[in-house]
C-alpha cells in the first residue's frame, strides 16, 4: 500500500523578516548591503512552482543556474530584496546555484536541493525513485549535517512522510508566572499550525464547565488574559479547530495573587505618555552609551492607530544615519496592515504577532554583539529572531514616540506614533528571557542597575530614573496617563 504524505516545503522556505522588512525603502540600502540567500535555507520538497529570495545591493544582477543552464536572471532595482519565481522544474532532484554581480565582483552560492514531484501526494515509491539518483551526486546534503551518506539522506526524506496526517493537540500550554498577577495571567503555547480558529477556555476550579474567554490569533503563541479575580484558582485550556493541533490542549491551573497590585488592574506600565501622532515626542541627547556593542531596549506600548513605521524608540533620524529603531511595521502589500512591530539595527526583524489597538504590550528588543543576533520579545516571550547581522551606530539623538525626525529638513515628514508609551529602558547588555520577564512588571519609581543606562518612567516629565542623568525633553503636549 502506498503511504501518502502532504505536500511539504521543508526546513523553512522562510520569507525571513530581515529581508522583507527592507521592502519599505528608506534610502538605507547602499553598496555595502550584504549579499545572501534569504530562502530557501534547507531542502525544499514541493509539487508547485517554487521561488528563490535573495538580498543584494541595488544595481546588482542575480542569475540562477542549473548546471550551465540559466533559469532566470533579474536586476536588483528599487528594493534590495528580490523574489524570483523559478520556471517549472521536472520531477526529481535539482541542484541550483546563484551568481550575483555587484559592481565588478561576482558572488557564488549553492542552493539547497529542490525535490520536485507533480502529483497530489508523494509515496514511498516516489522516494525510492529519487533515492536511486543520490549516489551520483555527492554534494546532495539533504539533512544538513555537512556530510553525504546515502542511507542518511534517504532516511531524512523518509522521515518527512506523514502517514495519516496525525493530529496532535497542543500539550505545552503553560503560564508565565513572572508575568502573572492578581488580575491577569500570561500564557505561552505552540503555534497552532494549520488551525482555522483557536479559543482560550477557562473555569474556576469550583465550576463544572469551561467557558470561552477569547478567540486567539492563529499566528501567535502567547496571550495575556485580563479581568481575573484575586485569590482565585482557575483552570485554562485551548480549543483548536483545524490543522495538526486540532482538539483541546492540556489544562493549566493558575492561582492569582491575594492582593491587587497598586499599579493597575491590567498589564501595563505604572505611568505613560499619550502621544497624539502629530507632533508629540521625547528627545534624548546622544550619548556614546547608546552605541554599546550589545544592548536591550524595553517599553510598554499601547497603540491607538496603525500607521507606517511610526516610531516607539529610535536613533534613526535621517538619511544615511542608520541605527536602532523600534517602531510599527510595513503594511500593504507585505502585510495587511501596519500592525506588527519592526526592530531594525543593521538587519530588520518583524514580529510574528499582529498587534491589536488599545491593548498594552511589553516590548524588549535586543542585539547581541557576540553572536550578532537580533531578538524581539513580546510580553516576556521570544517572538522572533535573526542571526548574522551587523549593527550600525550614529551620533543622532534618541527619540521616543517618533521615527526619522530629521529636524534639519523641514520638508521631511517625521513618523509620529499615536498611542501610549511608558517605562522605556535602555540596557548596555543583551538581557536574557528570565531577566526580561523578571523586570517587565517592575514598576519601581527609580532603578539603579549596573547595566541600566537609562530609565524613563514619565512620572516626572522625561527625567532619567536610572540615576545616570540622561534626561530627555518633551516636545508637543503629550498627556500623562
Amino acid at each position: 500500500m502506498k503511504t501518502k504524505f502532504a505536500r511539504l516545503i521543508l526546513g523553512t522556505v522562510l520569507l525571513v523578516s530581515s529581508g522583507y522588512a527592507l521592502l519599505g525603502y528608506e534610502d538605507q540600502v547602499t553598496a555595502s548591503t550584504p549579499v545572501y540567500v534569504i530562502s530557501p535555507q534547507q531542502t525544499v520538497i514541493t509539487n508547485t512552482t517554487t521561488e528563490v529570495v535573495m538580498q543584494a545591493p541595488i544595481g546588482a544582477k542575480i542569475e540562477i543556474f542549473e548546471g550551465e543552464v540559466m533559469l532566470i536572471a533579474k536586476d536588483v532595482e528599487g528594493y534590495s530584496v528580490v523574489k524570483m519565481a523559478l520556471p517549472e522544474l521536472s520531477n526529481g532532484v535539482h541542484m541550483l546555484t546563484a551568481e550575483v554581480l555587484v559592481g565588478m565582483d561576482w558572488h557564488y552560492f549553492t542552493l539547497p536541493p529542490f525535490v520536485v514531484h507533480q502529483s497530489e501526494a508523494f509515496t514511498i515509491e516516489d522516494i525510492s525513485t529519487i533515492a536511486l539518483e543520490l549516489p551520483d551526486h555527492q554534494e546532495w546534503d539533504m539533512n544538513g549535517d555537512n556530510e553525504f551518506v546515502p542511507q542518511d539522506e534517504i532516511a531524512y526524506l523518509l522521515s518527512r512522510i506523514d502517514p495519516i496526517a496525525a493530529v496532535n493537540p497542543i500539550d505545552d500550554l503553560s503560564v508565565v508566572q513572572s508575568a502573572t498577577t492578581a488580575t491577569y495571567a500570561t500564557f505561552t503555547y505552540s503555534k497552532p499550525v494549520g488551525a482555522t480558529s483557536v479559543s482560550l477556555l477557562k473555569k474556576k476550579v469550583s465550576d463544572d464547565d469551561f467557558s470561552t474567554v477569547s478567540s486567539l490569533s492563529i499566528n501567535e503563541g502567547t496571550y495575556i488574559v485580563n479581568g481575573l479575580m484575586p485569590d482565585t484558582t482557575y483552570q485554562f485550556k485551548l480549543d483548536v479547530i483545524g490543522g495538526i493541533h486540532a482538539g483541546e490542549s492540556n489544562v493549566v491551573s493558575v492561582v492569582t495573587a491575594t492582593e491587587i497590585p497598586p499599579v493597575q488592574p491590567e498589564a501595563g506600565p505604572y505611568q505613560a505618555l499619550d502621544f497624539d501622532g502629530v507632533d508629540d515626542y521625547v528627545q534624548i541627547t546622544h550619548d556614546e552609551i547608546y552605541n554599546s556593542s550589545s544592548f536591550t531596549m524595553e517599553a510598554w506600548v499601547k497603540p491607538e492607530a496603525f500607521k507606517w513605521k511610526t516610531g516607539i524608540v529610535s536613533k534613526y533620524q535621517e538619511h544615511n544615519q542608520a541605527s536602532f529603531t523600534l517602531r510599527l511595521s510595513d503594511g500593504p502589500p507585505i502585510y495587511n496592515d501596519y500592525n506588527k512591530i519592526n526592530f531594525s539595527d543593521g538587519g530588520d526583524l518583524d514580529s510574528v504577532i499582529n498587534f491589536e489597538l488599545n491593548r498594552w504590550y511589553h516590548l524588549a528588543a535586543l542585539y547581541d554583539g557576540t553572536s550578532h543576533t537580533m531578538k524581539l520579545y513580546i510580553n516576556g516571550v521570544l517572538d522572533s529572531q535573526i542571526g548574522n547581522v551587523g549593527y550600525s551606530t550614529n551620533s543622532s539623538s534618541m527619540t521616543i514616540g517618533v521615527d526619522f525626525l530629521d529636524t534639519a529638513n523641514s520638508n521631511h515628514a517625521a513618523r509620529y506614533f499615536k498611542g501610549q508609551i511608558g517605562e522605556v529602558r535602555f540596557w548596555t547588555v543583551a538581557r536574557s528571557e528570565t531577566q526580561i520577564q523578571t523586570d517587565m512588571n517592575n514598576h519601581a519609581a527609580t532603578q539603579n542597575h549596573e547595566d541600566l543606562a537609562g530609565y524613563w518612567t514619565f512620572r516626572d516629565g522625561a527625567q532619567d530614573a536610572s540615576g545616570n542623568g540622561r534626561h530627555g525633553s518633551i516636545h508637543g503636549n503629550p498627556a500623562t496617563n
